[in-house]
């Protein structure tokens, strides 16, 4: 299988190492101006409170700032367990399933502009629809998709998809999410954003998890198979 170019306008989670030199120097001071970087959310472990947090790597003076959200906010903490982070419109939204919130920030210098709560969602995926002005965050044991107004963050509606939804992926008027079943289902919810309908669901293999939309507009889509099962079930990619 040839490798797919993959574009990105903004580096963001999945961040593994500098290429000139893994030990970069760490500073927890509040960075100065950054004109190339990468943000990186630390998890942290689970249960602890305050263990979600972000880091930056400035790329041009080759500088990992950590904790930047603490720096930044007086010492306040992102929350517990960060699941995901979308950069939109000068913005980084923030989610942590542990304590369920989502906190934006500044990207220019960190500051918290917006929080929002969900108690008993435990949000997993965020993914932003500027066009429509909505947010969508996957609830993992809800077999849900939370609908939310973006500039207020509010509950707007729910969407019933599959069990443990996590990744999620925009195409068009179509929003594509992953029931992952942890390994133990094999759908693909298709809800129409235009009515936030379920539209079909399509049946692929163990686990889906996440997707993601190649340049010629394909969509591709990771299932990670079922250790499990009887008899196991290997991941795949459709």
């Amino acid at each position: 299988m040839k490798a797919l170019p993959i574009y990105l306008s903004l580096l963001l989670v999945l961040f593994a190492g500098c290429k000139r030199d893994p030990t970069a120097p760490a500073s927890s001071m509040p960075p100065p101006a950054v004109v190339k970087g990468v943000y990186v959310l630390n998890e942290g472990n689970f249960g602890d409170p305050a263990g979600a947090r972000l880091s930056l790597y400035d790329v041009d003076r080759d500088t990992v700032f950590r904790d930047v959200f603490e720096a930044t906010n007086n010492g306040m903490h992102l929350g517990s367990t960060g699941d995901d982070i979308k950069l939109f419109d000068g913005r980084a939204y923030i989610l942590m399933s542990g304590s369920e919130n989502i906190e934006v920030i500044s990207l220019a210098n960190h500051a918290l502009q917006q929080s929002a709560n969900y108690p008993g969602a435990t949000p997993h995926d965020l993914l932003i629809d500027s066009l429509r002005n909505k947010a969508y965050v996957t609830q993992l044991f809800s077999s849900s998709i939370l609908v939310l107004e973006l500039s207020t963050l509010g509950s707007i509606g729910t969407v019933q998809v599959g069990p443990n939804p996590q990744g999620m992926v925009l195409s068009g008027d179509q929003l594509f999410v992953c029931n992952s079943g942890f390994g133990s289902n094999r759908t693909i919810s298709v809800v129409d954003v235009t009515v936030d309908t379920v539209k079909k669901t399509l049946i692929l293999s163990e686990g889906p998890t996440a997707a993601a939309v190649a340049v010629d507009g394909k969509i591709w889509v990771a299932c990670t198979g079922n250790a499990f099962g009887t008899p196991v079930t290997l991941g795949k990619v459709y």
